[in-house]
């Protein structure tokens, strides 16, 4: 009767030792996870960041674009004004207007902020049906 009390007693033990080490690794996938998640965050701010400097520099640098910014700055007559500074500014500094789309595209999309649709109207203001 001794020997079946113990034969009883391994399966207990090596179950014991599996929820064991199942908790080690939960603990572990959380702490990974926390992690990515913290990477991301920073990812997120720092993207976030270069693309606000650069909309920033651009915003300062389009001539006559700081004065139109008001209430009225959403009817079509200023929309359509906006288009042309744009577009203007774009033949001038292409470089640096493509940078600022593919920053900002990238940024939008990677972080599924919702804008995607007026970036691509932008891009097709900025740079042509070929270019956009």
């Amino acid at each position: 009767g001794g020997g079946g009390g113990g034969g009883g007693g391994e399966p207990l033990d090596e179950h014991l030792e599996d929820q064991s080490k199942k908790k080690k690794a939960k603990k572990i996938e959380e702490a990974e996870l926390h992690r990515d998640l913290l990477h991301i965050a920073i990812l997120l701010v720092i993207s976030g960041a270069v693309v606000a400097l650069n909309l920033l520099g651009m915003l300062v640098t389009i001539p006559g674009i700081r004065g139109s910014i008001t209430p009225q700055f959403f009817t079509i007559g200023e929309i359509q004004k906006l288009a042309v500074t744009l577009s203007t500014y774009t033949e001038q500094h292409f470089v640096r207007m493509l940078t600022v789309q593919v920053l900002l595209g990238t940024w939008v999309q990677t972080f599924i902020i919702p804008g995607a649709t007026v970036l691509n109207i932008l891009a097709g203001n900025n740079f042509g049906m070929a270019g956009g």
